[in-house]
């Protein structure tokens, strides 16, 4: 039983260290000088640990916890290499600073032995395609022209040939998720009947196709330089980008999340990249998006790493942005006029006017206050926009609503005396700057609830709607109203 435990004792230590990670290192022209090992993540390079090489350029990173898989790089100010971080994270590496991939030795890692060899084709073959390219400029026949074509058409084959036999051979593997990401999907041939029959036929299939070498299950496809590149250019280039066709961006986003759930680490990387992206975009519509996220997967329990505060912010967030989403009917809101006096608004014992009321085709629907320095800037170029649109006979309105606040005393009672002169100093403003053919309002005390339907938070915000109060753009400039009418205008005149 004794011989037992010692055995059990000495193997443990080893069991204990098969769990982490041991990588030597010999790179010629490199002595008693510092290596690193970093990693890539989305658009950046990270460190992850550090040595220094002796006096024959050995050196050995170690740790006690694996390494999460994925291409990482040795980084010294005489070379820069890649590498495999894979299962298998007991190997070594010998080469040389100059030309460290052509001299690169591998032990136990079959998966960078591959990798180099890999590198090294890629690389002479890229060279080669270079020469052959240059010879385009003397280039003086058809024939001349056609056999450079020709060759690196031949060259393109062999890089194929060659990657199609690594992904042979090596399935399962992450030199296979991460030699075929690299790959661009292939394309069905498009006839042109398909064209004629739906021009955009191309378009749809590329989007169709676009993940097809994704391996979503691979967690090691989150420390690579392409991926997140890839799901920025998914968003940015691939999806459509037009407000009306918000149900196909929709559509196509929720499909890359769902794809990314074939693993919970590609999930937790993916969901947040895409949120991020539209939460930081001032892309007009987008909103839609968002709530889209939150609902379809934080709201429905799919995240598991969002605590009760977060949802509960994403669930208040939806509810003050769904209300104005571009496409809906705008939130009425009954509101008193500038000469509502401040006693009689108290009371109510003024009649409202509603929005939904205002018979125009165009309403410009404006949130501001005097207390804003921005506002006061802004609101009398918007009144100059106003004044020529009426002067091309377009029936426009401007539906100016202040968002000021009651002054307080310092036990939240109200300053009466206060309020009465941050009013005066609106009506003030209003005579000043000429704006009595404008429809001014107010709501001191929110009774309306403006701030929630119409997400206001700061001034000043332009929302613009149709002759139905369809709000057709938001948190727009003053500088894009005229635009946004004039195309509206032509698009009403070509209909007719």
């Amino acid at each position: 039983m004794k011989k037992i435990y010692f055995i059990i004792i000495l193997l443990f230590p080893l069991i204990s260290f098969s769990q982490g990670y041991k990588i030597e290192v010999e790179i010629e022209g490199i002595e008693n000088d510092t290596l690193i090992l970093g990693y890539y993540m989305k658009d950046q390079k990270f460190v992850k640990d550090s040595i220094v090489l002796d006096k024959n350029g050995k050196g050995v990173f170690k740790g006690e916890e694996k390494l999460f898989k994925g291409l990482y790089w040795l980084y010294n100010k005489k070379t820069f290499v890649d590498l495999l971080i894979t299962e298998n994270q007991v190997f070594s590496l010998k080469t040389k600073s100059k030309k460290p991939i052509e001299n690169m030795s591998v032990k136990n890692s079959h998966q960078n032995e591959i990798f180099y060899k890999y590198s090294e084709f890629s690389f002479s073959k890229r060279k080669e395609s270079q020469e052959i390219r240059k010879k385009y400029k003397d280039a003086k026949t058809k024939s001349d022209t056609t056999a450079i074509v020709e060759s690196l058409k031949k060259i393109n084959q062999e890089v194929e040939d060659y990657q199609k036999n690594i992904l042979k051979e090596n399935k399962n593997t992450f030199l296979n998720t991460f030699v075929k990401g690299t790959i661009a999907p292939e394309m069905p041939e498009v006839s042109a009947e398909q064209k004629e029959k739906n021009p955009f036929f191309q378009y749809i299939e590329y989007k169709k196709h676009f993940w097809d070498n994704i391996n979503f299950s691979d967690v090691g496809i989150l420390r690579t330089p392409f991926f997140y590149n890839k799901i920025v250019y998914f968003m940015d280039k691939v999806v459509q980008q037009r407000i009306d066709s918000m149900e196909f961006i929709i559509r196509d986003i929720n499909e890359l999340v769902k794809k990314a759930q074939a693993d919970s680490n590609v999930f937790r990387f993916v969901l947040p990249v895409v949120l991020t992206h539209y939460e930081k975009s001032d892309k007009m519509g987008l909103d839609r998006m968002k709530v889209n996220l939150y609902e379809t997967f934080y709201l429905s329990g799919q995240v598991p790493w969002a605590d009760d505060e977060m949802l509960k912010k994403m669930k208040e967030r939806s509810l003050r942005l769904k209300p104005n989403f571009i496409g809906n009917i705008a939130p009425d809101i009954k509101v008193v006029e500038y000469d509502c006096d401040l006693p009689n608004y108290i009371r109510h014992e003024c009649e409202p006017i509603s929005l939904l009321q205002i018979k125009a085709k165009y309403t410009i629907l404006l949130f501001w206050t005097t207390d804003c320095s921005h506002c006061r800037t802004e609101v009398p170029k918007i009144n100059e926009v106003y004044k020529e649109l009426k002067k091309e006979n377009i029936d426009v309105v401007v539906f100016s609503l202040s968002t000021m606040n009651p002054e307080l005393n310092d036990d939240n009672t109200v300053n009466e005396e206060k309020t009465l002169k941050k009013r005066e100093k609106w009506l003030n403003f209003i005579q000043k700057k000429d704006l009595y053919d404008w429809i001014n309002v107010y709501d001191l005390y929110h009774f309306s609830n403006y701030r929630d339907l119409y997400d206001i938070s700061s001034t000043p915000v332009i929302y613009l709607l149709d002759e139905k109060k369809e709000i057709i753009a938001k948190r727009i400039g003053h500088d894009v109203i005229k635009d946004f009418i004039h195309f509206l205008e032509k698009k009403d005149k070509t209909i007719k």
